[in-house]
């Protein structure tokens, strides 16, 4: 990797607003020059422009430290603008290759006809060896050879342009690398921020990465707020009190990793090659997330279990000892935790703190495994079908 640059790169707004307002316009008009079929003109598709906030959110560019307000966000929103109007005109230049075919392929159907329609003086048809087009599908046919070709002009001129783009964004990444580096610690958010870099400095994987992830953070949104998780009712009785305790962080950021993994498969139901080891990263994070959070649960119970429990501290202490360890028993569980975290927060959000512990109960009636194994149905089995 190349070394961080001596200044940073710096983006002007008035620029960064004025070139992406101007963007599609430059290339429409570079698409159409010099044609004079109307019906041949290709107009570029407008590609939608996203906030900075869109992209400050996604996990990658979190772990590189790059907030919303960042001269880098607005280097990757134009670069972004440009991937999407690539794969825009992609779209346009296979329409227009099938239109062609299935003009093509019409075009000499009626060749056929109008071949097999003449007849000789004696009566008898006679087929020409030779299919001539009627002058109607010579110009339909010249037509949309025109549109393709204006359309191959057009992503020619959008591609130069990424390609330009991208060296400017892979500028700024290699120059916010050396500012960012000088200020965080030997630790492991360092080496989350040196995996980010390099994962970011790839252009092709940049694009690709940035492009899904997208509207997958539209979706998820940010992450859950730690005083919402403090009031559950298994964190409660688990003696967690602390919204910015590391157990809080560390269940936040799974739940927040799960409704990524799960909104990213639903977008991608048949993913390519690209895709596939995406959704794969994704997988590894989640599940290095989610071993995190459970070590920190056995560890927090070893410890707080000392403190209460009752051949220690008295038949008093019976009952907070009985429900701290059911508590443990749900939230060590990888299924069960993840459930009663994605649960209990939409109502938390939905309906709020006051039908926390009615939701808790008809949690723990539906979910909880000793009583679905009573009732004769198996949680764990139906969770994984």
């Amino acid at each position: 990797l190349p070394s961080p640059l001596a200044s940073p790169v710096t983006v002007n707004r008035q620029e960064f607003d004025l070139h992406s307002s101007h963007l599609l316009t430059t290339l429409n008009l570079s698409a159409n020059k010099g044609f004079r079929m109307a019906a041949a003109r290709f107009v570029v598709p407008n590609a939608s422009f996203h906030s900075p906030n869109d992209v400050a959110l996604i996990p990658l560019l979190q772990e590189f430290q790059i907030t919303n307000d960042s001269p880098l966000i607005a280097q990757i929103l134009l670069e972004q603008q440009l991937v999407d109007t690539l794969s825009l005109i992609r779209l346009k230049e296979k329409e227009a290759r099938e239109k062609l075919k299935k003009d093509e392929a019409e075009a000499s159907e009626q060749a056929k006809k109008n071949s097999s329609s003449k007849q000789d003086p004696q009566g008898s048809k006679k087929k020409s060896k030779k299919l001539v087009l009627s002058k109607e599908g010579k110009i339909a046919k010249e037509q949309a050879e025109m549109l393709l070709e204006n359309i191959l002009h057009a992503y020619r001129q959008a591609q130069g342009r990424l390609d330009a783009q991208a060296h400017q964004t892979q500028q700024a990444i290699v120059s916010h690398h050396g500012v960012i580096l000088q200020k965080v610690p030997k630790d492991e958010d360092c080496n989350l921020f040196l995996s980010a870099y390099k994962e970011l400095w790839d252009n092709e994987k940049r694009h690709l990465y940035i492009k899904e992830m997208i509207p997958v953070m539209k979706q998820v949104g940010e992450e859950n707020n730690g005083e919402n998780v403090i009031q559950l009712p298994y964190i409660q009785l688990f003696q967690i009190s602390e919204a910015d305790s590391p157990i809080v962080t560390a269940l936040i950021n799974e739940q927040y990793l799960l409704d990524i993994d799960t909104e990213l498969k639903r977008r991608i139901a048949k993913p390519d090659s690209d895709q596939k080891i995406l959704i794969k990263n994704s997988e590894e994070k989640l599940s290095s997330c989610s071993e995190a959070a459970a070590a920190l649960i056995q560890k927090h119970y070893r410890r707080q279990s000392v403190k209460i429990h009752p051949d220690r501290k008295g038949e008093s202490y019976r009952q907070a000892f009985e429900d701290f360890t059911d508590a443990r028993n749900v939230l060590r569980d990888d299924i069960l935790r993840r459930l009663y975290l994605r649960e209990m927060l939409s109502v938390a959000k939905t309906f709020g703190k006051g039908y926390m512990e009615s939701s808790h109960d008809a949690w723990n009636n539906k979910n909880r495994p000793d009583i679905a194994e009573r009732d004769g149905s198996g949680f764990h089995e139906d969770q994984q079908r």
